[in-house]
């Protein structure tokens, strides 16, 4: 299996939220920050990218592509890794998943792995699968003959074959508040997906306090789990903006952050989240990142 540059601890920065796109030249400064604060992966899946998700079908344009291929020259410049989403689930045909379009070159499918293999061609280091925040209407559109599960897991497995090297994977049941939606989602992916497929996972919440009392997700699923962490996120909230010490984070080494997409803050946080990354948390350097970022002292009495 090609491509192991993820043997190491995987951390940093996700664009994964709602609401918010960033300029190619905040997507530069946050290299820069991770460069800075020794992480080593930028993850790109922005909702509000509308080739990413609503319109994954469709081709970027030259334009976009060029601005793509300068953000990931800088990101190898500065041995960031990027991993370039794609968000296939609210309109991927899964029925598709047999021999009869297996030499359709507009199938689905082959339209996914067109899109992968473009962003690789630009410069991204892996793909990731995104089937997460889709509505639980499987069933009704595909029948119960294969369950949800075994099917996305169907679609990875495929993805990384084709594409011959290693990919990232967000699955529809991505925190343990969600299981109760779908309870045999895991176990069936567990099932059939392959052991080198990397799998996002969001803990207890979708927004978890702690990532210490999670359900053992890895008794389910033998991948290695990262986690999409939301803590400081806010797209969910927009008046509500987090930028207290990241507590209930020890000694994860596989973790990256889901923050704001306002520029200024996302540095902020991503100083602060890197200083819980060297260990335990320090009220006395959350002070000082805070100070470094002009954030005005009566914030701390607050």
């Amino acid at each position: 299996m090609k491509n192991n540059i993820y043997k190491n601890n995987i951390t940093g920065y996700i664009e994964g939220y709602y609401g918010k796109l960033l300029s190619w030249e905040s997507r530069e400064l946050i290299i820069k920050s991770l460069s800075k604060n020794r992480m080593n992966t930028y993850f790109y899946a922005p909702k509000e990218d509308i080739n990413h998700r609503l319109c994954w079908k469709k081709k970027y344009s030259e334009n976009w592509r060029s601005h793509f291929r300068k953000f990931t020259t800088l990101g190898k410049k500065n041995n960031i890794n990027i991993i370039a989403g794609i968000a296939p689930g609210l309109e991927f045909n899964f029925k598709q998943l047999d021999n009869r379009t297996k030499g359709d070159k507009n199938s689905d499918f082959q339209l996914l792995y067109k899109k992968a293999k473009q962003l690789l061609d630009d410069g991204a280091k892996s793909i990731a699968l995104l089937l997460d925040d889709i509505p639980s209407d499987f069933q009704l559109k595909f029948g119960n003959k294969i369950s949800e599960g075994t099917y996305h897991g169907i679609l990875a497995n495929k993805l990384l074959k084709k594409l011959s090297q290693k990919i990232f994977f967000v699955p529809r049941i991505y925190a343990d508040e969600l299981i109760k939606d779908e309870p045999f989602y895991l176990r069936d992916l567990s099932k059939v997906l392959d052991k080198d497929i990397n799998v996002f996972f969001c803990g207890k919440n979708v927004v978890s306090k702690k990532l210490t009392n999670y359900k053992k997700i890895n008794k389910i699923l033998k991948n290695r789990i990262i986690f999409w962490d939301n803590y400081y996120a806010n797209d969910y909230c927009p008046r509500r903006l987090f930028i207290g010490p990241a507590l209930g984070r020890k000694n994860i080494p596989n973790i990256m952050i889901n923050p704001t997409g306002l520029i200024k803050s996302d540095l902020l946080i991503l100083d602060i989240f890197a200083n819980n990354l060297k260990g335990e948390t320090s009220i006395k350097e959350w002070k000082k990142i805070l100070n470094y970022h002009d954030v005005p002292t009566i914030f701390v009495k607050i």
